[in-house]
This record gives structure tokens, sequence and C-alpha cells, in this order.
């Protein structure tokens, strides 16, 4: 596969916006030159309940606003397909799931492969930072 430019932004659940806490919970991939918008999210709300407390996360609330979002971002009528497009969706999220600003990336395999990978790495493996409470 010839390398390919593409951009990732990661899920992310802030219950407290003032705050600026977050957990990742997700993570979407936009390749435009292969017309490609994958989402991918965590499958439980463990990671979420451990950081912010039960009181705190309400795991229907959350698992119901990270499945509008990849709808919206997926469904293609309203897919975005340019990077412009992706920043003005990311830029208009106000809810407690907000996405990170796009971050550039080459893709050197499949986009579902790359964006698997960018999963992995960003959302399940814990961080490894000291004294992280996941750890």
């Amino acid at each position: 596969m010839k390398p390919q430019l593409g951009y990732y932004s990661l899920i992310q659940y802030c219950p407290d916006a003032s705050r600026l806490e977050a957990v990742n919970v997700g993570v979407a991939l936009l390749c435009p030159g292969l017309n490609y918008l994958g989402v991918k999210l965590t499958a439980n709300t463990d990671r979420a309940v451990k950081r912010f407390g039960r009181a705190a996360v309400q795991p229907r609330s959350l698992k119901a606003a990270e499945e509008a979002i990849k709808v919206r971002l997926t469904r293609d009528a309203d897919r975005p397909a340019t990077l412009e497009e992706f920043q003005k969706f990311v830029d208009t999220r106000a809810n407690e799931l907000l996405l990170t600003q796009p971050r550039p990336m080459k893709l050197l395999r499949e986009a579902p492969a790359e964006l698997a990978a960018l999963f992995e790495q960003l959302v399940e493996t814990p961080s490894r930072f000291r004294g992280d409470i996941l750890d």
C-alpha cells in the first residue's frame, strides 16, 4: 500500500470540563485520500468509572453518547470527508464526550488496521506514567 496522509482524534470522556480531566474512550481516524473515516470505541465504561467514580459516570448515558458520535461520524450522509469538515465536527462538541484536535499521521497499512493499532496504543493500553490511577 502506498503511504497515505491521515488524521486521528481521540474521543475522550470529560464529565467536568472546568477540570479538564478526561479518559480516552475511543479514537477516530480520517483518511481523505482513501475516503475513509473509522471510529473505534471501548466496549465498556470501566476505565471511566475507575477514573471518576460511580457517582460521576452513568454507563448508559456514556454508551449512548459514544454511539451517537460514532453514527454521526460514519453515516454516509453526514460523514466528514475532509480535514476541514472533520475539524468543524471536533470544534462543535460541547458535551461530556470531546474529540481532541486532529493530529496528522502517515498510514503505512490499511486504514482499519491503523485504526485498530491506534485504539490499542492510545485507548486500551494503560498509561505507563508512574502514579497514574490506571496503572
